[in-house]
């Protein structure tokens, strides 16, 4: 049998979270910053709680992926519909789980 390898983090640390970078298809500058892709790092308990009172999917999206990808909201205003769904696919997959 063989062993499967598996990362500790470190809970007084939350850069030790397992983080994935995604590159934009439709990259965009805001406020003098260029946003050519979004590091998400994998969602732990207080960010769902964190959605629980957000009333549709959609802003649940964009909550997780501000926060999760450490962006401003205004900055998650002006991904594209495409790469929006990209990084809501990567949160899904992090859940394990095809909506949250």
């Amino acid at each position: 049998m063989q062993k499967k390898k598996r990362t500790i983090r470190n809970a007084d640390d939350p850069k030790s979270v397992i983080n994935e970078t995604i590159e934009l298809e439709y990259p965009f500058k805001l406020d003098g910053q260029e946003y050519t892709e979004v590091t998400l790092r994998r969602p732990l308990t207080r960010d769902m709680r964190a959605v629980d009172h957000v009333p549709t999917d959609q802003e649940k999206t964009i909550t997780m992926v501000s926060n999760l990808g450490e962006i401003p909201p205004n900055a998650v205003d002006e991904i594209d519909a495409k790469d929006l769904r990209t990084l809501s696919n990567k949160i899904e997959s992090f859940l394990g789980l095809g909506e949250f």
